[in-house]
């Protein structure tokens, strides 16, 4: 079942650190849901690959660290999907 607004439209989301591990799950769970999926993340290789493997979905690349950076992702986002629905801050650095 698709998730959609009351217009009919698909709703859209924006994953930040959806490249691999959690954020990679969280990016497969709204696209198996009906949900068209941006996510950024740092690793264009891994990005480029998750994209590729399913309809709905948009890699940017992208380091949430910086602000100009974030501000890119969401209008990429929103020119993209016409819409923003969710936001998941999945990103995050680990020492």
């Amino acid at each position: 079942m698709s998730e959609t607004t009351p217009t009919g439209t698909q709703k859209v989301a924006l994953v930040t650190g959806g490249a691999k591990g959690i954020g990679r799950s969280i990016v497969l769970h709204l696209a198996n849901a009906g949900w068209r999926v941006a996510f950024c993340d740092t690793d264009a290789n891994v990005g480029d690959q998750l994209a590729a493997t399913a309809a709905g979905l948009r890699f940017i690349a992208a380091d949430v660290s910086s602000e100009p950076e974030v501000a890119r992702c969401i209008a990429d986002t929103v020119e993209w999907g016409g819409r923003l629905d969710a936001l998941i801050n999945n990103a995050g650095i680990a020492d």
